[in-house]
């Protein structure tokens, strides 16, 4: 089992917050906006001299032991083995699942980053996220990309009891979905067929970022960042929660959102985000996270996009601040993304969705995506279609 996070409230909780000109966040990207090139030079000496490298062989054995088990999806992402997840309820005596635990310093949570699951792997996923009792699944890859299968389509994404699926020892069913042009979110009914027991689940699937990349849109990707910290802050469970985030190595884009998160929360504690630190925490926990250094230039430059969103300094002058710093941004992501900054006092929505369905439903037990009818007379499930 994963160390219990402590547990610590941000006063800028969800982007809602300001910093003050003279506050660390501001004079950190005032600073890197005084010469770019020394700036992406620093960054590129911290990804390629600073960040833990490839883990030897004997920190992984049990990764390397499964080869042969078809359990792994690439032979070159290796799992750690002091931080790997353990099935209690595992099949042919092997509980071995390519999944690390992840706990951060100033997280109110508790991560699982994995692969995205294989035919050989969804009853074990399936067994992970009952076990470990996860409420909520972020998925950063579409099934296919460039014609390759990126991950299974381990849940039913369309709505209805005729669409449910049965792993292993768990039954899903889907209850409602919401689709919007760069996520759709799914609220998913999981049975346990040994106990009866029933748990709503949250499946997040973030449609705009390519594999091996960054995403395309930042402001879209703080958009995620700020709906899982409102649904952490709104968790009312008593442990902590408990979040399972996969891309389709478990390890790029996965780590890049973990990492934000964490990083997000320092500066909304009015710290200076800690890039190298927190990248290199996450990687001693899971293998080789955040690949590439357009993802770990991609960090700074979100960061960028977030302090200035929610920064007490004049428009204009935030607007001069960015346009010193549009060389991290072209040089990490080629987005269409507008230089000016956004405001996060209004919800997304996806958070909106979520709020709603708490609202509606009493509750993080019972939540249903905005968008999904409470049951009909008949007692079926519908949902509306998104406006085109």
């Amino acid at each position: 089992m994963a160390p219990k996070p402590k547990k610590k409230s941000s006063k800028f909780s969800g982007g809602k917050g300001r910093l003050s000109r003279e506050s660390k966040p501001v004079k950190w990207i005032e600073s890197m906006a005084v010469d770019m090139i020394v700036t992406l030079k620093k960054i590129s000496s911290e990804y390629y001299h600073e960040l833990p490298n490839r883990p030897d062989a004997h920190e992984a054995r049990l990764f390397y032991k499964n080869i042969p088990t078809r359990r792994n999806r690439y032979g070159d992402i290796p799992c750690l083995d002091k931080t790997r997840v353990a099935l209690i309820d595992a099949r042919d005596g092997n509980d071995y699942i390519h999944a690390n635990w992840v706990t951060m310093p100033n997280a109110r949570c508790r991560y699982i980053m994995t692969q995205a699951p294989l035919p050989e792997t969804t009853a074990d996923f399936w067994s992970m996220v009952w076990q470990e009792n996860v409420s909520l699944i972020v998925c950063l890859t579409k099934i296919f990309e460039q014609g390759k299968m990126k991950t299974l389509e381990y849940w039913p994404t369309s709505c209805g009891k005729q669409f449910h699926q049965k792993h292993g020892h768990v039954h899903i069913r889907n209850v409602g979905v919401r689709n919007e042009p760069h996520f759709a979110l799914t609220l998913l009914e999981a049975v346990n067929e040994k106990s009866m027991e029933r748990r709503k689940i949250q499946h997040y699937l973030y449609l705009d970022w390519p594999d091996h990349r960054v995403p395309i849109c930042t402001h879209n990707f703080l958009q995620v960042v700020r709906y899982v910290d409102e649904e952490i802050a709104n968790y009312k469970g008593k442990e902590p929660m408990t979040i399972v985030v996969h891309c389709s190595a478990g390890v790029g884009r996965s780590g890049t959102l973990v990492a934000l998160q964490s990083l997000v929360g320092s500066v909304n504690e009015g710290q200076v985000p800690q890039v190298c630190q927190v990248v290199s925490m996450v990687r001693k926990q899971r293998a080789m996270a955040v690949q590439g250094p357009e993802q770990y230039l991609f960090l700074y430059w979100a960061l960028t996009v977030h302090i200035t969103s929610c920064c007490q300094i004049p428009l204009e002058a935030k607007k001069d601040l960015l346009k010193r710093l549009v060389l991290m941004k072209n040089c990490s992501t080629k987005s269409a993304c507008s230089l000016s900054p956004i405001t996060t006092d209004q919800p997304d929505a996806a958070t909106s969705s979520a709020r709603q369905a708490r609202n509606e439903d009493g509750g993080d037990r019972k939540r249903r995506p905005s968008n999904v009818k409470r049951k009909t007379p008949r007692g079926s499930v519908t949902v509306r279609k998104s406006k085109p």
